[in-house]
């Protein structure tokens, strides 16, 4: 097939090429001013959320399939989902809510993150991706302090070169591949986990997350 002239529809098949299953997101801008294009004055996440009835859960590497998403939508933002699907989990830290902060205190206490993939968001915040260990079958997806999120089976994060809600994109700001998480980190995103699961039990049954 010949070469894409959609930098998105390009993106979206590199990640694929790479084993990243990936999918398509709605974009800042509506119709008539609309926030986003899923054209709903109260949308709350504006450009980041699927654009199919599947969403996340139909993300794939399939050429043909991705083609034809970015055929129908070509200026779809591109979700990548985290997780042992695509060998990642991905550390989210927006400094909008004190994540810079909170991370910081963890630097001082732990010492510095390796040198792993990272992306800048169009917020302003990092996404810092670290290789999924091959023997975990747990979920991560949740909060290990004030603005850091983990993002990790069943998540998603939205990849560069997509459009943030402010205008920026997201960018990479280091391309090299994920490496293995510090162990001090990879057990706070455990432990976080083990907590949440055990709130939910408790109060089954549990409502919408």
């Amino acid at each position: 097939m010949s070469r894409p002239n959609n930098p998105k529809l390009e993106a979206a098949l590199k990640y694929a090429a790479a084993g990243w299953p990936v999918f398509p997101l709605h974009t800042p801008g509506g119709i008539q001013g609309k926030p986003c294009s899923c054209n709903r004055e109260d949308c709350e996440s504006i450009g980041k959320h699927p654009r199919t009835m599947n969403g996340k859960d139909g993300a794939t590497t399939d050429e043909a399939t991705i083609r034809e998403w970015w055929r129908l939508w070509p200026k779809a933002n591109i979700g990548g989902i985290t997780g042992p699907k695509s060998g990642r989990w991905a550390l989210d830290v927006d400094p909008r809510n004190g994540g810079d902060k909170t991370l910081a205190a963890l630097l001082a206490e732990h010492g510095d993150l390796p040198r792993t993939q990272k992306q800048r968001t169009g917020g302003g915040g990092d996404h810092h991706i670290f290789e999924w260990p091959d023997n975990f079958t747990g979920k991560l997806a949740a909060s290990i302090g004030r603005g850091l999120d983990i993002k990790g089976d069943g998540g998603y994060i939205v990849l560069p070169p997509s459009t943030h809600d402010s205008g920026e994109k997201y960018q990479w700001a280091d391309s090299v591949p994920p490496n293995v998480a510090p162990q001090w980190l990879w057990d706070l995103a455990k432990k976080s986990q083990s907590k949440k699961t055990a709130s939910v039990t408790t109060h089954w049954p549990a409502g919408q997350e």
